[in-house]
């Protein structure tokens, strides 16, 4: 995995309720695990608090993604072991980097 790579990835929500497949952006990787952002298309039915800590990906198409979605920075990140990495499934494009460099400097 490589920083910026978008990846498939059973997520747990919690040990009890158990979680799902999701796709997440790897921005840190080392030997053994790396370091995430959820990333989620549901976006319209949540508080303007939450709203503005997504960030939109303009070019998610050729990041993998099915529909238009938007990476959840609101969660934060969480550090998974590259043992449990699903699938790549695509990568942001230069554009949607500096975007989101631009963004993570902004909040």
């Amino acid at each position: 995995m490589q920083t910026n790579d978008v990846v498939s990835q059973y997520v747990y929500f919690t040990q009890q309720s158990g979680g799902k497949t999701r796709p997440l952006l790897v921005v840190a990787t080392n030997s053994d695990k790396y370091l995430v952002y959820k990333i989620t298309s549901k976006y319209e039915n949540k508080p303007e608090a939450i709203k503005d800590r997504y960030f939109p990906i303009e070019d998610w198409e050729a990041a993998g993604l099915n529909k238009p979605s938007y990476v959840d920075t609101y969660s934060g990140t969480m550090w998974l072991p590259t043992a449990r990495m699903h699938k790549k499934i695509g990568h942001l494009t230069d554009k949607d980097i500096l975007r989101f460099q631009r963004f993570l400097n902004q909040i």
